[in-house]
């Protein structure tokens, strides 16, 4: 349904709430308005060349990460999800896959 979502302010109630899920707001993309689909496949596809499975969502014209924290996951998997955005970040409009 356009207009709603997290990026919207929607409340989600606590039985809705997943603990070891979240969907974590990335900054605008400079200067270009509302982020594309490009957009967010070129950013998965940037965090797969850095050998980081982190899906990129895209949401009302922002982009998103959903992070997902279980048993399988180590504090080293997070370190590389920081180094790889900071790597990549902001990525670049009609660069190659």
């Amino acid at each position: 349904m356009p207009g709603t979502g997290l990026c919207k302010g929607a409340f989600l109630p606590p039985t809705l709430q997943c603990p070891t899920m979240a969907l974590v707001a990335l900054p605008e993309l400079p200067g270009t308005g509302q982020a594309r689909g490009e957009d967010a496949t070129a950013l998965q596809d940037a965090l797969h060349r850095e050998r980081v499975e982190c899906p990129v969502k895209l949401l009302d014209g922002r982009l998103f990460l959903r992070v997902s924290v279980w048993i399988y996951n180590e504090h080293t998997d997070f370190v590389a999800l920081d180094r790889a955005l900071h790597a990549i970040w902001p990525p670049q409009r009609g660069a190659p896959p």
